[in-house]
């Protein structure tokens, strides 16, 4: 991941700027720049990269469970970061930041595994802080 990029995602993820959301990318439209949002750490990421100047085709669309709210789609993509975002970020074709672990650092948090999805980990109800601090070990 871009070093500068980054910087800029774990700081987000540690302001009250960013409401944690769990299972899309981000809920009730996409916000003007620097106002607060209701987002999953990917949707987070998507946000800063389009306050960047990344283009992305966005839709609104309502949730097919019946809830009231809506949810953005960015490039027809509603749980994992569309590629252009991994190329802006830097991060190949990693959609949902994988992470790996090494074996003394597996923990019950993650089931157990050597690798996880920080996606799985937000809608699991990590909080930011410690996605943020993750996003700093491994990227």
């Amino acid at each position: 991941m871009r070093q500068d990029f980054k910087e800029k995602l774990c700081s987000a993820l540690r302001s009250d700027r960013f409401i944690q959301a769990k299972n899309y990318l981000v809920l009730d439209g996409v916000p003007p720049e620097g106002e607060p949002c209701c987002a999953c750490c990917l949707g987070v990421a998507i946000i800063l990269a389009m306050e960047e100047g990344l283009k992305l085709d966005t839709e609104i669309v309502d949730l097919e469970d019946g809830y009231e709210a809506k949810v953005v789609k960015f490039n027809e993509q509603l749980y994992e970061l569309p590629q252009t975002v991994c190329d802006w970020i830097k991060v190949g074709n990693n959609r949902r930041l994988k992470i790996y672990m090494k074996n003394e650092e597996v923990k019950e948090l993650h089931d157990g595994e050597r690798f996880t999805n920080l996606d799985a980990l937000n809608d699991r109800g990590v909080p930011f802080s410690e996605i943020a601090d993750l996003i700093e070990k491994y990227f």
